[in-house]
């Protein structure tokens, strides 16, 4: 009954209580992973009760126990940089949405004449079409091997630097990267924290990522790569940009497409606040949690007792991709999540012209938002505090003049941004990954 109570919580609004029941529940089932992971990711959403030391110490407390041996300790890896680094990705979800606009455009882009590709797909081996195997010059399909069979590969295959993109997800190789198959490890693209696993040496941010205050609190170096954390091409599965919906409506749609379990009852009352100043207003919440018709009655009394009558409240359970990204032709103005914001989503909205609003935290889920609408010139969308968040949020719905041109132009903003530049992207990351490599090569000498 524990573990249903902390489900439900995690999904309807009320991560504190999910992470208090899932702590409850560890002292009778004290080495289910997957309990760690929820827990773990939950933390974020609230900062006034989970501080940097509480979250560290949870992760590390948690890598403590993957730990396998033996550990190598040497690699037959050539110790030059005048060759070609052999990089390795493992990731369970190389194809869902998220991957095809961010992950996917990394494989396809890397310089051959630089790096060698090799893919360690952990998602079942029928979902992966031909075509975007080809994106890698090595895929192995790698699901049912086991942790040390998977270690032995990326041994065979003499993986100079090996990036673990999960993240702390129910399907990861945090437990393989114990023994420290490869020679470099990094934690990249799906977890905005240390990853608690102490054999993973980086974790790889962007220059514009401000948390170097926060090294202590993680168990990998920060490792600031030059430019920005990651590039987004506008790929042929976005759909053409509409109108903007108030245009038809006569009224603004504020809304969140992000996943339910970065949404808090604090976050919810930060959204009812603006739609308390924007008259006939609507928020649009669309997520997987909502399919159920129980997490929706929560979801609406949050906004009820904020004050919202439900009339103004659309609540909208998940969808294929396609429709997802059509269904921004019915938001005005997408409004972030708080404290842990939205990564991919808010590039989506800003994709289909919907402007975002973010707020700016200390942590790294915090920070987002922040890199997201920085790197594609659009500073005006920050907000320092939840007063400036809601003050720019009504500014915006009151300017429809504005709206209107944000609509035309925030694709092409992005585009040619930092953020659209795949070719600038990919060049500073694999100069990131053979200054890694060339510290790596003088630590190796220095311990002779």
């Amino acid at each position: 009954m524990t573990l249903k109570l902390a489900n439900f919580f995690s999904q309807c609004g009320l991560p504190d209580l999910a992470a208090y029941a899932y702590e409850a529940y560890l002292t009778f089932e004290k080495n289910d992973p997957n309990l760690h992971i929820y827990l773990q990711t939950l933390m974020y959403t609230s900062p006034d009760i989970f501080d940097h030391k509480y979250i560290f110490d949870a992760h590390t407390k948690w890598g403590k126990t993957l730990v396998r041996t033996p550990k190598y300790m040497d690699y037959p890896n050539a110790l030059t940089s005048d060759r070609k680094l052999k990089i390795g990705y493992t990731c369970h979800f190389v194809t869902n949405s998220t991957s095809s606009t961010l992950l996917l455009p990394i494989l396809k882009s890397h310089n051959r004449n630089k790096v060698e590709i090799f893919m360690y797909s952990d998602q079942d081996a029928s979902q992966t079409p031909d075509n975007i195997r080809k994106y890698a010059e090595h895929w192995r399909d790698t699901q049912h091997l086991n942790d040390d069979d998977f270690c032995d590969l990326i041994r065979s295959d003499q993986i100079d630097i090996l990036l673990e993109l999960n993240g702390h997800c129910a399907t990861n190789r945090y437990r393989a990267l114990t023994r420290k198959p490869a020679p470099i490890q990094i934690s990249y693209y799906n977890y905005s924290s240390t990853s608690g696993v102490p054999e993973i040496d980086y974790i790889l941010v962007g220059e514009e990522v401000g948390i170097d205050n926060l090294q202590p609190y993680y168990s990998e170096t920060i490792y600031h790569k030059k430019g920005i954390i990651i590039a987004t091409p506008i790929s042929d599965h976005f759909p053409p940009v509409s109108p903007p919906p108030f245009l038809k409506n006569g009224y603004i749609t504020f809304g969140s497409f992000g996943q339910a379990h970065k949404v808090s009852h604090k976050q919810i009352q930060l959204w009812c606040e603006v739609l308390k100043k924007v008259s006939n207003s609507r928020f649009y919440m669309k997520a997987n949690a909502l399919d159920c018709e129980v997490v929706r009655s929560v979801f609406m009394n949050h906004f009820i007792n904020s004050g919202i009558d439900s009339h103004r409240i659309i609540l909208e359970g998940g969808s294929d991709y396609e429709t997802l990204l059509n269904c921004y032709s019915k938001l005005d103005i997408t409004l972030d999540t708080y404290p842990f914001g939205g990564g991919t989503t808010p590039i989506e909205s800003i994709i289909q012209g919907v402007p975002v609003i973010t707020l700016v935290g200390e942590r790294f889920c915090s920070w987002h938002g922040y890199n997201n609408m920085h790197n594609i010139g659009h500073d005006e969308f920050i907000a320092q505090s939840s007063e400036e968040f809601v003050n720019k949020a009504v500014n915006l719905a009151n300017d429809k003049n504005k709206l209107a041109d944000y609509r035309r132009t925030l694709r092409s903003s992005l585009a040619n941004s930092p953020r659209g530049d795949m070719k600038r992207f990919i060049n500073e990351l694999e100069e990131a990954y053979t200054d890694m490599w060339n510290t790596y090569i003088e630590s190796v000498k220095t311990s002779m």
